[in-house]
């Protein structure tokens, strides 16, 4: 029987995934934080100017954020994860 922790050490396990599951975690909870106080002002302003496609530009417009925030921590998830000393580790496979 294998456990969690030996599964995760094996090349091609979960390990190396973790570095960009961390960063991609805390910016989402930031991303998440920052809405809190900008997205109401945002939403109002952008209703009072162009009506309720206002909030869809406004929905839009945080959703690409968003998706900006989990595809830099992804990316950076997987340098950090190819780089040697983190790479060994984590038991990164190479690259290729």
């Amino acid at each position: 029987m294998v456990d969690a922790a030996s599964a995760a050490r094996q090349p091609g396990g979960v390990a190396p995934l973790l570095p960009g599951a961390v960063l991609t975690g805390i910016g989402v909870v930031v991303l998440a934080w920052a809405s809190r106080f900008y997205m109401p002002r945002t939403l109002n302003r952008s209703l009072a100017a162009f009506g309720p496609l206002g909030m869809v530009f406004t929905v839009l417009s945080w959703l690409i954020v968003l998706f900006t925030v989990v595809c830099v921590g992804i990316a950076t998830g997987y340098v950090l994860a190819h780089e040697r000393p983190l790479a060994r580790r984590l038991g990164t496979p190479p690259p290729g």
